[in-house]
């Protein structure tokens, strides 16, 4: 292991993917009722997407890390985030709310790498006062995303 692996650059990444996750609850939360409209659905079908992310937010930290640990980092971090991408973009056309809550799903499961893969990678490429600087700073940027997130999310849904 070498502390000069973690560039500044590649920690401003790590710290950037381990936010996309939780960031994806709290930018569309002020949208909620815009999407309930939209879909032609009732609220509590809309508060089902937050649950069933939130599941495979779980889940997928589960299956994704150990997986990671025997494919290597990789291998796991960039199809997850293709997933995750792409469930993304995806839900942007959805028709139905019961297609959004499956699409919430995959989003959270994919999503789950950037949470735990960004913490691994950063304990894999540093040791000692290093590995905790850098968990500290990838803690820090993640805990900027409920902060600032909502604030977006509001900007957005109100264009």
């Amino acid at each position: 292991m070498s502390a000069r692996r973690l560039t500044p650059g590649l920690l401003a990444a790590l710290g950037f993917i381990a936010s996309v996750g939780p960031l994806s609850v709290d930018l569309y939360l002020p949208a909620f009722t815009d999407i309930a409209a939209d879909l032609d659905a009732p609220a509590t079908s809309i508060q089902l997407t937050l649950t069933t992310f939130l599941i495979g937010i779980a889940v997928g930290q589960l299956i994704l890390g150990p997986l990671s640990d025997r494919l290597g980092r990789r291998r796991v971090l960039v199809p997850s985030l293709v997933v995750f991408a792409l469930s993304s973009a995806g839900m942007v056309f959805v028709p139905t709310v019961e297609l959004l809550v499956g699409l919430r799903f995959v989003q959270g499961l994919s999503g789950a790498a950037g949470i735990v893969l960004a913490r691994a990678i950063a304990v894999d490429l540093s040791e000692g006062r290093t590995a905790v600087r850098a968990l500290s700073l990838i803690a820090m940027v993640v805990g900027l995303g409920p902060i600032v997130a909502p604030i977006v999310g509001g900007v957005a849904s109100a264009t």
